[in-house]
């Protein structure tokens, strides 16, 4: 038997409309997937492990975000990512230092305190990429 696989960056918050012959598909997290048949957990493992390696030297986290967004949302694309977490301090020294995020004066209130928005500068991150600086996380 052949299988073929694709993988897509898709945002969780974006309905699945499944067809009819897979109407009782759903959202799951790699960590909750039940038994599947045949080699189909080692073809999505490799497909994770794809991702998690593209997220040194693409732009793959920034999809999942809106056009503005706060650190703490790009921190969680990444935790849940590389399935550990990350120190927020070094996460954000990080970033910072890079320079791939534009802040914008604009804040999200929800928290105890307003969180700054941000903006995704694909031009940096192109520049670090051609100079071989790629994102350490």
């Amino acid at each position: 038997m052949i299988t073929v696989a694709y993988f897509a960056r898709v945002s969780a918050d974006r309905p699945l409309r499944a067809g009819t012959h897979a109407a009782a598909a759903e959202w799951r997290a790699m960590a909750q997937l039940p038994s599947l048949a045949f080699d189909h957990a080692r073809i999505l493992n490799y497909a994770l492990d794809r991702l998690r390696n593209k997220l040194e030297y693409m732009t793959v986290g920034f999809p999942l975000l809106p056009e503005k967004f706060t650190l703490t949302q790009l921190q969680e694309v990444y935790e849940t990512t590389l399935g550990k977490q990350l120190d927020k301090r070094n996460f954000g020294r990080k970033l910072s230092l890079l320079k791939i995020l534009k802040p914008l004066p604009e804040y999200r209130r929800g928290g105890r305190r307003p969180a700054q928005l941000y903006r995704f500068v694909a031009a940096r991150f192109e520049k670090l990429k051609d100079k071989g600086i790629l994102s350490p996380f």
